[in-house]
């Protein structure tokens, strides 16, 4: 995920994603990365089986276990030992420019996608520190796991796979919606109802507002939001 820093600028979904370059016409952008599975009932006993927050690197530690072959324990531990990310923008030292992350995305529980992005973040992040100051955003979702891409073996960032570019608000989901966002990414990370309490979780979404889709090796869709949300997700 990516956001313009400092200064506020002058005026003015099972995905896979993967981090990339957006050129976007708003007043700053962001870009987004994920993957996402399906539950099966071994790993949810594995994880509601944990609780306590203690428990997650034991989790890792289980060569057995899936968080092990996702998330390597060498690279938790080593986390283990920073302090919280803190900090604003005005900590920053390049004021002005992108500055990129990755995060989980969610557009609904399975079967359930609704096209609307759904994020969990913590207000520790920098970037997130800036959204809340800037809160214009572009997300880019590369066909990954598209028809194409995955029967041809092409890499995700291979031009002949699709790409769509999302732009909007980034905004903190409201209490009446933050039932369905958290079963919206649980059910596709349940990892995160173990992630530490002390950094302050909250669920935020994308206000569409802009919708691009590039094929092959050029040209640019413009796509209405009517047409966008008109679309019925592919079965998996």
């Amino acid at each position: 995920m990516s956001r313009r820093r400092g200064r506020r600028p002058g005026p003015r979904l099972s995905w896979l994603l993967w981090c990339g370059a957006l050129l976007s016409p708003a007043a700053g952008y962001v870009i987004v990365s994920s993957v996402s599975w399906a539950v099966t009932n071994e790993v949810d006993e594995e994880l509601d089986g944990a609780s306590t927050e203690e428990a997650l690197p034991a989790l890792l530690g289980d060569s057995g276990s899936l968080w092990q072959r996702s998330f390597p324990a060498s690279a938790h531990k080593e986390d283990a030992h920073l302090p919280p990310p803190e900090g604003a923008a005005s900590d920053h030292h390049i004021p002005g420019l992108p500055f990129g992350t990755c995060l989980p995305i969610s557009d609904g529980p399975f079967n359930n996608s609704t096209g609307i992005p759904f994020f969990y973040v913590t207000p520790k992040d920098l970037l997130v520190a800036d959204l809340m100051k800037n809160p214009m955003a572009s997300l880019l979702l590369p066909e990954s796991e598209g028809e194409f891409c995955r029967k041809n073996i092409v890499d995700p960032e291979d031009p002949r796979c699709a790409r769509l570019a999302l732009t909007g608000q980034m905004v903190a989901v409201s209490p009446e919606e933050v039932e369905f966002a958290k079963q919206a990414m649980f059910s596709r990370h349940p990892v995160m109802r173990k992630w530490p309490r002390p950094y302050e979780w909250f669920f935020m979404k994308m206000k569409i507002e802009h919708i691009w889709l590039q094929k092959w090796y050029g040209g640019v869709a413009d796509i209405s939001r009517e047409e966008y949300f008109r679309a019925v997700p592919r079965k998996a």
